[in-house]
């Protein structure tokens, strides 16, 4: 939508003059929120074409919002605390695997795999919730996660130069 409501109705990703404006500048400060800021293309393209911004870097980006790879990755560090049970991430050419195939119990966390902010989250409680959950989820994106849920409080930390923030 807002690519077509540009008056030149280009298709670039960037708009105009953006790449000119942060070549022009000493650093770009990213503060953008969700798939196409969070997860690692705008910083591969700005890797490519030499400009320097703040934040992780493309792969970083990448790797986190893969819900499914970093879940692995969690769960490889022994100092990590990472809840308990199964975690599967499939594509919708596999979204009729029940959540008892994959080793679950009711009730479970349905989430695009690469999403962010929530959107097409939902918990599951009912058998009818788990399929609903399915198709929804996969409006969003081809893949999906699937893993127990974790009843609780959600706290997020900004960390600086390996130093979590206050």
């Amino acid at each position: 939508a807002v690519k077509a409501s540009r008056p030149d109705q280009s298709d670039c990703f960037f708009g105009p003059n953006v790449i000119e404006l942060c070549r022009l500048a000493d650093i770009t400060f990213l503060g953008l929120h969700g798939g196409e800021g969070e997860n690692g293309k705008l910083q591969a393209a700005f890797d490519l074409l030499g400009i320097k911004y703040t934040g992780p870097d493309s792969l970083g980006c990448a790797v986190a919002m893969h819900k499914g790879v970093a879940k692995q990755i969690f769960l490889e560090q022994k100092s990590l605390t990472v809840g308990q049970g199964a975690t599967a991430s499939f594509t919708a050419k596999a979204w009729d695997l029940s959540y008892q195939s994959l080793g679950l119990t009711l009730p479970v966390v349905v989430k695009p795999c690469s999403g962010g902010s929530s959107i097409g989250v939902y918990i599951v409680n009912t058998d009818e919730e788990y399929q609903n959950a399915l198709e929804h989820s996969f409006h969003y994106e081809d893949e999906i996660v699937v893993e127990p849920y974790i009843k609780g409080r959600e706290f997020a930390c900004g960390i600086i130069d390996g130093k979590a923030l206050p």
